[in-house]
């Protein structure tokens, strides 16, 4: 017997002025997502359907201007405080570009 194939969540993801022009432009964006999907899911979702993004993300070699943070609602955060994925049908997450942490000073001498 055959499983019905389960529906994507859709969530959405609204976009600051500061990184529309890495999204084309948008706004927000629609995501239908697994059910099984996480925060980080759709961060790489992101990632994946607007390049331009990279630019926001630092690494061992990089040191940007800006990073990128995917904020939940209140309902999402609590999710998350009882061990649930924080996506549900019909969640906004918040995009943001926030400042890049200092890297720690180390002593000389």
């Amino acid at each position: 017997m055959r499983m019905p194939a389960s529906h994507p969540l859709n969530v959405t993801v609204v976009v600051p002025p500061t990184l529309r022009g890495a999204m084309e432009g948008r706004k927000q964006v629609q995501l239908g997502v697994p059910p099984s999907a996480d925060v980080g899911d759709v961060l790489e979702t992101l990632l994946r359907l607007y390049p331009k993004l990279h630019h926001h993300v630092a690494n061992d070699r990089k040191v940007v201007a800006s990073t990128l943070t995917l904020f939940l609602g209140e309902q999402g955060a609590l999710d998350l405080a009882s061990r649930r994925t924080g996506l549900r049908e019909g969640t906004r997450l918040y995009l943001s570009a926030g400042l890049p942490r200092p890297r720690p000073q180390v002593p000389r001498g």
